[in-house]
C-alpha cells in the first residue's frame, strides 16, 4: 500500500491534533505523524514511507535537524513566528510570574531570541542538544522556582515529568499553508525533473553507442544499457568503480583522459575488439567535473558507413549488367568484350552511338562490372538542362549562392558520385563555359561548388557519351580538343541495329515477354515470316524503335494464334514508308567505296547524317570510311 507522497513528522502531540485538523479544512489528506520513542524509532518508520513512497517530509524542532542529517530527501521546516511566541508568552505571564522558555538550538530557538530582544522582555531562556541536556536544565529551572514553561516538540514530553505546567507554541494556520505550499512546489519541481531525467535516460538508452561519465575522483557514476551490452558486463561491474577497475581501464591511459580534455576517435583495445573512443569535459572549477566517454566498436562504425553509403546511394544506382544486353551478333559481342576490358580500369570512357543504341546500359554495364559496384551511379544529361542548371547540377551550390537556391544548398552530381561513377550523356552538348570546368574535375579530381571557395576532392569515374561526331565538333569550336583527349581515353563504339540485324529475333521476343509480363497481357509466338521481315527493315530509331514496334503490335495482338506477317506490316507500314523512299546507295564492293561515300554525300548536301542513313551504316562508321579515304 503506497502512502502519501508529502509526509507531516513531529514530535509532539498537540501538533498530531492541530495540524491534521487544518490540512483537513484546506482539503489536503497529507499524513501527520510523531510522537515516537527516540529519534531511531522515528527514523526507522520513516524509511519505511520512503520504500512506500513518500519524497518530501514536513517537520521541525529535533525530528526537523536529524532528518536533515541523515537523509538526502526534501525535508521542510515548519516555522513558528516570534510573533505568536509573544502570544504565548503573554498567556504564561498570565499564569504565573516565574515563566521560562527552552527549547533546542533552531527555528523555535532563533524566533524566541528575537522575540525576547524586541520586547525586552527578561524572560530565561534556556537551550538544550539532546535529552540529558534537557534533563539537566530542567533540574536547574525547576530549583530556581520556575513553574510554567513555554517549550518546544520534545520539551512537552519531558518537562511535566517535573512538574512544570507547559504551554507549546502553536503553528499558526498560515505558517503550515506556506509549509504545504512549499511541499507542493518542491514536489512539482520533482515531477518535472523526473520526467526530464527519464526522457535523458531514456535517449541514453536508445543511441546505439555505449555512455559513460567518470567523476573528478575517476569513479564511473553513469553508464548506458548499449554500453554495457557492448562490454558484456553488469551494472554492478562497472558502475560506482574506479575507471582503473573496470573494463574501460584502457580509457583511462589515454593522454586526453589524464588531461580531462576533448578527444574525438581515439582507438583502444577492449575485449580483443578495436574501440572508437570520444572524450567530452563537461563543467569547471565551480560545477562538479564531469568526463563523458562515448565509445563504439570500430567494427559498428564500419558498418554504419555501409549503410549510410547504402543510402546516399538510393536513387544512383545502377541495375543493368553486361548479362541484360541482348544480341549475339559479331559487332555486338566485340563492344561487349571491349567494355568487359574497360571496366577493370579506372579510365574515362567515351561512348559513340547512335540515339537509341543503349549507351546508358553499356555505362552501366561497365560500372557493375568495375572495383567501384558498390559505389553510386550517377546520370546526368548534358542537354537537358540550360546552362546555369547544369553548373549548378553538376558542381553544387552553397546557400544564398544565386537568387532562388535553395536554402540549404545542394549536394552536386560530382560529390553524389564520390567514390563511384558519373554517367554524362549527350555530354557534346556540354556547354563551351562549362567544359573548362570539368576538365579541371578530370585533371585535379577536385570541385569548387558554385559561391564557395572550399576545394573539394572527389574520387569519381567519368563514363560519357555522344551521338554526336566529336572530331566534327572541335573542328568547328564547339568542344574543347583538351577535354575530348581526356574524355576519349578508352572509346567504345557500339554499333546500331542495322548493323547487327541478326539480333533482331531475340530482341523483339525479349521485348514481347518483359512488355507482355508489365502490361499484363498474354505473351504470344511470332511467326518467322514477321521476324524475316523486320530483318529487312532500317532503323533510324535503333532499338529504340524496335521496342515500339514490338509493344504496338503486342497490344493490337488479338489473342489468336501467332503474331503474323500481315499484323507486322500493318503496324509498321506508315512508318518507314518515308525511309523506303529515300533514295538509297549502296555501297558495292570495297573498290567503289569511296566513289559512292562521295556520291552519298552530294546527294546529301554534305549531310553526315543523312548520309549515314543513306548508306545504311552509323555516322560514325561513316566517320571511319571518310578518315581512311581522306576525305574528313
Amino acid at each position: 500500500m503506497s502512502i502519501s507522497r508529502i509526509v507531516f513528522v513531529f514530535e509532539g502531540l498537540y501538533h498530531l491534533k492541530s495540524i491534521p485538523n487544518f490540512l483537513k479544512q484546506i482539503g489536503r489528506d497529507y499524513p501527520v505523524v510523531g510522537n515516537y520513542a527516540n529519534n531511531e524509532e522515528m527514523f526507522s518508520y520513516v524509511q519505511e514511507m520512503l520504500r512506500e513512497g513518500a519524497e518530501i517530509f514536513v517537520s521541525a524542532g529535533g525530528y526537523y535537524d536529524y532528518l536533515t542529517e541523515h537523509l538526502e530527501v526534501p525535508i521542510i521546516n515548519l516555522k513558528r513566528s516570534y510573533a505568536t511566541i509573544a502570544l504565548v508568552a503573554n498567556k504564561a505571564r498570565e499564569m504565573s510570574d516565574h515563566v521560562a522558555f527552552i527549547a533546542r538550538k533552531g527555528i523555535l530557538y532563533a524566533s524566541a531570541l528575537r522575540y525576547k530582544e524586541e520586547f525586552k522582555d527578561p524572560i530565561i531562556l534556556e537551550t538544550f542538544a539532546n535529552d540529558e541536556e534537557l534533563h539537566a536544565k530542567l533540574q536547574s529551572l525547576k530549583e530556581r522556582g520556575v513553574d510554567t514553561l513555554i517549550v518546544g516538540s520534545r520539551g512537552s514530553q519531558i518537562a511535566p515529568q517535573y512538574g512544570f505546567n507547559c504551554l507549546t507554541v502553536p503553528f499558526e494556520d498560515h505558517d503550515v499553508m506556506e509549509a504545504v505550499r512549499e511541499a507542493e512546489r518542491i514536489l512539482k519541481y520533482l515531477d518535472i525533473t523526473r520526467k526530464t531525467s527519464d526522457l535523458l535516460r531514456l535517449i541514453q538508452n536508445s543511441v546505439n553507442e555505449g555512455i559513460a561519465a567518470v567523476n573528478k575522483n575517476n569513479v564511473i557514476t553513469e553508464i548506458n544499457n548499449y554500453g554495457l551490452n557492448m562490454l558484456n558486463c553488469s551494472r554492478k561491474e562497472i558502475q560506482g568503480l574506479p575507471i582503473t577497475e573496470t573494463l574501460l581501464a584502457p580509457v583511462a591511459e589515454l593522454d586526453a583522459f589524464k588531461q580531462r580534455s576533448g578527444s574525438i576517435a581515439e582507438l583502444v583495445t577492449i575485449k580483443d575488439q578495436m574501440i572508437s573512443v570520444t572524450l567530452i569535459p563537461v563543467g569547471d572549477d565551480d560545477t562538479e567535473q564531469i568526463t563523458v566517454i562515448t565509445f563504439t566498436s570500430v567494427q559498428q562504425l564500419q558498418r554504419s558507413e555501409r549503410r549510410l553509403q547504402e543510402k546516399l546511394n538510393k536513387g544512383h544506382r545502377a541495375v543493368y549488367s553486361f548479362k541484360d544486353i541482348i544480341g549475339s551478333s559479331p559487332a555486338l559481342q566485340a563492344s561487349i568484350d571491349h567494355a568487359r576490358r574497360f571496366a577493370r580500369v579506372d579510365s574515362s570512357v567515351l561512348i559513340t552511338a547512335e540515339t537509341g543504341c543503349g549507351k546508358e546500359m553499356f555505362a552501366q554495364s561497365i560500372h557493375n562490372a568495375s572495383r567501384r559496384r558498390n559505389g553510386p551511379f550517377v546520370v546526368v544529361n548534358c542537354a537537358a538542362l540550360p546552362e546555369n542548371l547544369l553548373e549548378s547540377s553538376l558542381f553544387g551550390y552553397e546557400k544564398g549562392a544565386f537568387t532562388g537556391a535553395a536554402r540549404e544548398g545542394r549536394q552536386g552530381s560530382f560529390l553524389s558520385a564520390n567514390g563511384g561513377t558519373i554517367f554524362l550523356d549527350e555530354v557534346s552538348e556540354m556547354p563551351l563555359s562549362l567544359q573548362a570546368r570539368f576538365l579541371r574535375v578530370l585533371q585535379e579530381k577536385e570541385i569548387v561548388p558554385l559561391g564557395s571557395d572550399e576545394v573539394i576532392s572527389v574520387d569519381v569515374r567519368v563514363l560519357a557519351a555522344t551521338n554526336r561526331n566529336m572530331p566534327e565538333l572541335i573542328e568547328a569550336g564547339s568542344f574543347r580538343r583538351d577535354l575530348y583527349y581526356r574524355l576519349a581515353v578508352l572509346q567504345l563504339e557500339i554499333p546500331n541495329l542495322n548493323e547487327r540485324k541478326e539480333d533482331i529475333p531475340a530482341l523483339v521476343r525479349h521485348f514481347m515477354y518483359s512488355r507482355a509480363k508489365d502490361l499484363d497481357l498474354h505473351s504470344p509466338e511470332i511467326s518467322d515470316e514477321a521476324l524475316a521481315y523486320l530483318q529487312t527493315l532500317h532503323y533510324s530509331g535503333n532499338i529504340r524503335q524496335l521496342q515500339n514496334i514490338t509493344e504496338r503490335f503486342l497490344v493490337l495482338h488479338n489473342d489468336v494464334g501467332p503474331i503474323s506477317l500481315e499484323l507486322v506490316k500493318a503496324v509498321t507500314g506508315s512508318e518507314f514508308a518515308a525511309a523506303k523512299s529515300t533514295p538509297t546507295v549502296k555501297i558495292h564492293s570495297r573498290r567503289d567505296e569511296k566513289e559512292d561515300i562521295l556520291e552519298a554525300l552530294r546527294q546529301c548536301d554534305n549531310n553526315r547524317v543523312k548520309t549515314a542513313e543513306m548508306l545504311g551504316i552509323s555516322t560514325v562508321t561513316l566517320w571511319r570510311k571518310l578518315k581512311k579515304y581522306g576525305l574528313a
